[in-house]
């Protein structure tokens, strides 16, 4: 448990990420991990670049909200085309 080993850490139960401070946020987990609010907290917490690690991590209302605030989206395609190619390149 990573609480455990770090003892500066705090581990809240139940708890998003989406209010801490950060440049780049990394949505990884799965499709409508971030809504409206959550993406309203990112952009208050400084984000400028996320980088969709899921399908569809964000719902279309908070999409909305990261293009107005100009966060610029990698999309989850584009974002994963390097895994993908990766293995393209063992078949071949």
């Amino acid at each position: 448990d990573y609480s455990k080993t770090y003892a500066r850490s705090k581990y809240y139960d139940e708890a998003k990420p989406w209010n801490e401070r950060c440049d780049v946020a990394f949505p990884c987990a799965s499709q409508n991990e971030i809504d409206q609010s959550d993406a309203i907290n990112l952009v208050n917490s400084g984000c400028r670049i996320l980088v969709e690690g899921s399908n569809m991590p964000c719902t279309p209302e908070a999409v909305d909200v990261l293009k107005k605030a100009n966060v610029l989206i990698a999309p989850a395609m584009a974002a994963g085309a390097g895994g993908k190619l990766q293995s393209l390149h063992y078949i071949l």
